[in-house]
């Protein structure tokens, strides 16, 4: 099992330079914001208001260039074919490691956590679906349309942030243990899953803050798999 968690703290690495990689080019220069440099919703970015828009008037604003189309459209590929593989690999990783416990509660979390990831990965390409419907459309859009993106992209943002929040629990086991490393992971976990929920509970646009704590619990990750293994599998 060593092997493994050093291996996955190795592709712990590739996809946080993956992620910010894209997280560039999802930056839609063609896709112009309102005078207060905002798009629908108090979005900062085209490609996040896309996928939550609040009718069919946010849609007629973000799809109003046929070059932000083609831009959106690129974001699509993207997202079909590097982001959720990407995302879905990398949990589903953290998913076996938790299944492998002899803690039925750790156990019990990794499975439930594989669903959870399994309904975020439906959810996210009936969004992308949906979404490309939209671009290709000539017509006036509808708010049908725009509830046919926003709920499925709702119900993915929840998926993901639960599926981590549940992976805390392997992570809280290691910070009782001693680490202080796995209560820093477990916190970033639970701080994104809070922001993750006010977000669709009261004001959508709070999503796109909920990556920040991402990005240091993925650092820690690596350095915890690959520099301390025996804690990560001790704590199974």
């Amino acid at each position: 099992m060593k092997t493994f968690v050093r291996a996955w703290g190795v592709f712990s690495i590739v996809f946080a330079i993956a992620i910010l990689g894209l997280s560039f080019a999802f930056k839609f220069d063609h896709c112009k914001p309102g005078g207060d440099g905002k798009y629908p919703g108090g979005f900062k970015m085209p490609v996040i208001a896309l996928e939550l828009p609040a009718s069919a008037d946010a849609l007629s604003v973000l799809l109003a260039s046929p070059d932000c189309r083609r831009q959106q459209a690129r974001g699509l590929v993207l997202d079909n074919f590097l982001n959720i593989p990407l995302y879905a690999i990398w949990i589903a990783g953290l998913c076996f490691i938790l299944i492998q416990s002899r803690a039925s509660g750790i156990r019990l979390a990794g499975i439930l956590s594989l669903v959870t990831l399994l309904v975020a990965v439906v959810a996210d390409y009936t969004e992308n679906h949906f979404m490309g419907v939209a671009i290709g459309h000539q017509g006036n859009f509808t708010n049908q349309m725009a509830d046919h993106i926003r709920y499925p992209s709702m119900l993915k943002w929840l998926a993901i942030f639960l599926t981590l929040s549940l992976i805390s629990t392997l992570f809280i086991k290691i910070g009782l243990a001693g680490s202080v490393v796995g209560w820093l992971i477990a916190a970033c976990f639970l701080l994104s899953f809070l922001i993750d929920l006010s977000a669709l509970a009261f004001k959508l646009s709070l999503i796109e803050s909920v990556w920040y704590p991402q990005f240091p619990a993925i650092a820690l990750i690596s350095y915890l798999f690959l520099h301390e293994p025996q804690t990560v599998t001790a704590a199974l």
